[in-house]
């Protein structure tokens, strides 16, 4: 009878979306060729890092001081440590796992912290979105240049799992009012700035302004704000402790080379200035969204936000889970748009609180004026997101 009783609890809908996960991230995940030159520049910092006795500093031969400025650590060291634990491996294959994995990992939260909300309906749904995206698996969908996939020796995938982990985090310290949540919720998003920079900053970005609006606005025990206060400032010296740390070690060793490559260069330049020949108009990646050969559906994202605005606005300001995907998605929409280089995986962020928007917004339709709409909503999602999985497994077939 246990044995029944646990198959009866298994999320079945769960373990498919798993094998369809599995299959649109690995299958042929060595077959693809390197891409220059993101991929060809990732692979040589670990292969010439590897070749050096010190992990801690990452080594490019290419770069006129030796070392690699450009990113932080934290997805080279792992494509490090897993070819150093498997040698057999290639570092192209092992920063692809990483990626593969991490996009894997990013689909399972994804499900569960939606279910964990709603029910099983509306988790597969934002789950299928997140599959049935082709930006995430296509590298260079619909002849837009975009070369940065959960598929690719890429950071993105890994920075955006440790942004989806840290939010989940800083939900469950609020709800439980535990440090130790919000502590592991500061730990994830301080990985998520050493993944790729100062957008991983997100997490607590959100986090602090939910807090600001109860600390403002809402009636609470004067205990409890102080402990959402206090919560707020350990979480916010933990992440400086952590970054800092890591920069501060590179500008004591590199001074003003590291500055200018990593600071200047990268983010600063960046950020007001279109580099190396990325430029692009002011709603670039609002039409993006709307390309079916890039987005799940851009029709249905629009539908659902007004939906869940709608549905959700005595909510929107009360519950970290009811705030994060609308203001996550358009903070993360915002700050890319912003950017003046304007590179078309930059959406890539945007894309789980879309998922997750859109597979809210069919919980919202349960009154009895809405069920038949309700129906008609999870049918046509479902159906275009088979649609685009099958689209996409065709394009990986003929790698």
């Amino acid at each position: 009878m246990k044995t029944l009783y646990f198959l009866a609890k298994i999320h079945w809908t769960f373990i498919l979306i798993m094998l369809c996960a599995c299959l649109l991230l690995f299958w042929k995940l060595d077959e693809a060729p390197i891409v220059r030159w993101d991929e060809y520049t990732n692979v040589r910092v670990v292969e010439d890092t590897l070749s050096s006795s010190n992990y801690f500093l990452l080594q490019y031969h290419d770069a006129p001081t030796g070392f690699f400025f450009e990113k932080p650590p934290v997805f080279y060291w792992l494509g490090i440590f897993i070819t150093s634990i498997i040698k057999s491996i290639e570092p192209l294959i092992a920063l692809r796992l990483v990626s593969a994995l991490s996009g894997l990992a990013i689909v399972c939260c994804t499900y569960f912290w939606v279910h964990s909300h709603s029910n099983k309906t509306t988790a597969t749904i934002s789950a299928l979105v997140i599959l049935a995206t082709p930006h995430l698996f296509i590298s260079n969908p619909g002849e837009i240049f975009s070369t940065h996939t959960f598929r690719s020796a890429d950071i993105d995938a890994l920075h955006l799992l440790f942004i989806v982990c840290a939010l989940i985090f800083f939900e469950q310290g609020i709800k439980r009012i535990s440090t130790r949540w919000i502590i592991g919720g500061a730990v994830l998003t301080s990985c998520a700035v050493l993944s790729k920079g100062p957008f991983g900053v997100l997490p607590y970005a959100l986090y602090v302004s939910f807090i600001s609006i109860q600390i403002l606005f809402k009636d609470h025990t004067k205990s409890v704000l102080r402990t959402h206060i206090r919560h707020m400032i350990s979480s916010g010296a933990t992440i400086l402790a952590l970054v800092g740390a890591w920069h501060i070690v590179m500008i004591g060793k590199f001074g003003s080379e590291f500055i200018n490559e990593y600071f200047f260069y990268h983010i600063v330049s960046r950020t007001s200035a279109s580099l190396e020949g990325h430029n692009g108009y002011p709603t670039l990646y609002l039409d993006l969204l709307l390309n079916y050969s890039v987005f799940f559906s851009g029709h249905i994202l629009v539908l659902s936000i007004i939906t869940f605005v709608w549905s959700k606005r005595s909510t929107l300001f009360t519950s970290f889970f009811t705030f994060v995907p609308l203001f996550g998605f358009i903070l993360s929409l915002t700050t890319i748009s912003f950017v003046q280089t304007k590179i078309a995986w930059y959406l890539l962020y945007c894309y789980p609180f879309a998922a997750i928007l859109i597979g809210t917004a069919t919980s919202t339709m349960n009154g009895t004026n809405t069920s038949g709409w309700k129906k008609v909503f999870e049918f046509t999602t479902i159906g275009i997101s088979l649609f685009q999985i099958g689209n996409i497994l065709r394009h990986i077939l003929y790698l």
